[in-house]
Order: structure tokens, then sequence, then C-alpha cells
């Protein structure tokens, strides 16, 4: 066994930190996920982890992961695939404060005059997620408080965004939004989430280059 897989299997083994991040702080359970005491059987994160390794996202390296994840263009795709499932979940507190069945009436309006109601973990819209660029062919709007169709939906329109505009969030250069603050609010400066949801995934154990660092030394001693 070479040292890089030294390295990358002690990283893996790292206990999750329980460093509080605003609201949100990391279980030392298997879950890494920000939902992990909500759902304590782990299908939320189970069935993220399948959708994102389905997406183009472990291939991507938007330009502003520093902030997210400094350690992530070195990560092996397991573990990219980890940050994003930890994104998606610390952004599911503001949004929907883990309740599936949770939704919200938008001040906007649809093609047909009706108020557009988002639905769900990711509060997303049955008008929204069934355009053709995000192609999530949402039958009815109640299917949105399905935590399997609302996450893999999720992940379908932060894939469309992150690999148009090449970045997660809002850019304080930028007064439009871009990357998943598209859709999302929560990735906005503005809204005040953004650096809670930040410092969740900054704290994921390989997102810490510091963190690795430690790990190589002890390898090397």
């Amino acid at each position: 066994m070479n040292f890089t897989v030294l390295l990358l299997t002690a990283l893996c083994a790292l206990p999750l930190t329980s460093v509080v991040a605003g609201s949100l702080s990391h279980n030392k359970s298997a879950d890494y996920a920000a939902w992990s005491e909500k759902n304590q059987d782990g299908s939320w994160t189970r069935i993220t982890e399948q959708a994102v390794a389905q997406s183009p996202l472990v291939r991507l390296v938007p330009a502003d992961i520093h902030q997210f994840c400094p350690g992530y263009p070195a990560l092996p795709q397991q573990q990219r695939s980890q940050f994003w499932v930890a994104l998606f979940s610390a952004m599911a507190k503001p949004e929907s404060n883990f309740k599936p069945q949770s939704f919200y009436q938008e001040k906007f309006k649809d093609a047909k005059g009706r108020r557009v109601i988002s639905r769900g973990l990711l509060q997303i819209s049955h008008e929204s997620a069934n355009q053709p660029r995000y192609s999530c062919d949402i039958k009815q709007p109640h299917y949105l408080h399905d935590p399997k169709i609302n996450l893999r939906c999720g992940v379908k329109i932060m894939s469309k965004w992150v690999k148009t505009d090449g970045v997660i969030s809002q850019p304080r250069w930028s007064t439009e939004p871009k990357g998943g603050s598209r859709y999302w609010s929560t990735l906005r400066p503005a809204r005040g989430h953004l650096k809670t949801i930040s410092e969740f995934t900054r704290g994921l154990p390989f997102c810490n280059p510091n963190q690795r660092q430690q790990v190589l030394l002890g390898r090397r001693s």
C-alpha cells in the first residue's frame, strides 16, 4: 500500500468534529450530514449520495470552493461526494428546518397566475422543478414532500447552475445570484445563512487542510 492510499484511508477514518457552526454541528455518528439527528436511519444521506454520484458535481471545482471546502480540489471522488451531501444537508436547515412536510407560499406567481408554493427539505416548487433545464419530472406537487424526490431534484438543480456559472453561491462582486444561489436564497450573502452553511462544510475533516496535514505528519513520524 503506497503512502497516498494510507493518507486517504486515515482521512476516511477521522472522527467528525463536534464544533458548532452557528445552529449546525457535526455529529460524532457515522452520518456526517447536518440532518443526522433528525433522520436517524441515514436514508436522506444515502439518497443524496446516490443522486450526487449520478450528477456532474464531483467532477466540478467551483471557483468559490475555498469558501466551503479548502481541501476539495485534492480530494478523491468519495470525499467530494460527501462534501456535496453535507452542503445540501446544511442548506436544508434554513430552508425547511429538516421538515419534509414544510411548505412556503412565495410572493411571486406562476404562468397561470397562481402563487408558487415551495415544498420539502430543499423548498422546491412544482413549477420550477418541471422546467426542461432541470428535468425533475414531478407528477404532482405533493410528491416534493418525499425526501427521495425532493433531494434528487435538488441535486439536478444545483448541478445545472454550478456547471453553468462555475460557483456555488453568489459572489460578492456580483449584483445577481449565481450558481446555486440562483435558486436558493440561503446561498446569497444578504440572507445571513451562508456563513453558517460554509462553516459547517469547512468543518468536515477532509475539507480542513490543517487537519489533513496533521494526519500526514503523524504518518511520517
